[in-house]
């Protein structure tokens, strides 16, 4: 699935592909940009200090009463994860039942490139 975006001065082309619940969508983006040069070039030499190996505390802690309180029903959800970057927390949520889909958006395409490469079975 590919979700409407609002083309960007610095967008090049668009990619989108679909693992099972996870759909990444990919912008391929001139990273020479300004905005995102900087990223750009820390994603390159993997200096990614801010990247955790485990799934965010908060979310482990608080996801099941967010989902009670955001769905009344037993209907799925949809959540959208910005700045994903290549976060174990998109892992997690395509794991649980209660989230049908998950949609990972980030400027660096080298970052979804390596989620993707991390979990081949999503």
């Amino acid at each position: 699935k590919a979700l409407p975006l609002t083309p960007s001065p610095c967008v090049s082309k668009k990619a989108y592909y679909h693992h099972k619940s996870i759909i990444t969508i990919k912008e391929t983006m001139d990273e020479s940009n300004p905005l995102l040069k900087f990223w750009s070039e820390r994603w390159a030499t993997e200096t990614i200090g801010w990247h955790k190996e485990g799934v965010n505390e908060m979310l482990l802690k608080y996801f099941d009463v967010a989902v009670k309180n955001i769905s009344s029903s037993n209907e799925s959800l949809r959540v959208l994860v910005p700045l994903c970057g290549k976060t174990v927390d998109m892992k997690f949520l395509a794991q649980n039942d209660s989230v049908e889909e998950v949609y990972g958006v980030d400027g660096i395409l080298k970052s979804l490139e390596m989620f993707s490469a991390e979990n081949p079975e999503l």
